[in-house]
């Protein structure tokens, strides 16, 4: 079988992949030892989803009500700032294609 990194969002041509190499016919098939009287049947109440930059422009903005380093003189961090990496770079930090043993 190919591997594939997991993603939540997967085709369902790969969910049933997955599902068939661990034996199982449905993901709620995975819970049924949890008692039902613990499980939760309603849809959580979350926002629109949003992209990575306009999550960080929220908690920007929403830190900024307060107090913080940025706004004071510090030395502490010795050149630690605040930035910005791309959740993409993870994903490819963990292909192996990248890796060599001069590039870590």
């Amino acid at each position: 079988m190919k591997e594939y990194p997991y993603l939540p969002n997967v085709p369902d041509k790969i969910k049933r992949m997955m599902l068939d190499e661990i034996g199982v016919n449905s993901i709620e098939q995975l819970y049924s030892d949890i008692p039902a009287d613990i499980l939760l049947r309603r849809n959580l109440n979350l926002p629109e989803s949003k992209s990575e930059s306009e999550v960080y422009r929220e908690t920007v903005r929403i830190l900024r009500k307060n107090r913080a380093l940025d706004y004071s003189k510090i030395f502490v961090g010795a050149g630690v700032w605040p930035h910005l990496i791309p959740s993409i770079v993870g994903v490819l930090l963990s292909r192996g294609e990248f890796l060599t043993a001069y590039t870590p």
